[in-house]
Parts: C-alpha cells; structure tokens; sequence
C-alpha cells in the first residue's frame, strides 16, 4: 500500500458487508481486537504513530 503507512485490515472482516449496519457492534470488535494484536506484537508500532507528523 503506497499511499497509506499502515494497513489494518482484519481477516475476520471478510465476514462483513458493506451494507451490515445491524452489525456494527460485532465490526467495531472485530477491528478493535484486530488493532490491539497488532500493536501487541509491534506490528503497529505505536509510539511513532504518537510523535509524528501533527502529534508534536
């Protein structure tokens, strides 16, 4: 992804539609327990997307 510096895009999204507003709850978990695994395992490295550009 050339135009984005980090990707998050959980596997268990494949689930979901685009149109699955009744499960909104289910998508925000989803997404939330994906984000925290991969700040987890230093995949997202947190502290840089703190102290960049617009954080200072």
């Amino acid at each position: 992804m050339a135009l984005c510096d980090f990707l998050i895009d959980p596997p268990k999204m494949q689930n979901y539609t685009l149109l699955d507003f009744s499960k909104i709850e289910e998508i925000i978990k989803v997404g939330y327990e994906h984000t925290n695994k991969m700040i987890e395992s230093g995949e997202l490295p947190v502290k840089k997307l703190q102290t960049g550009p617009g954080n200072a």
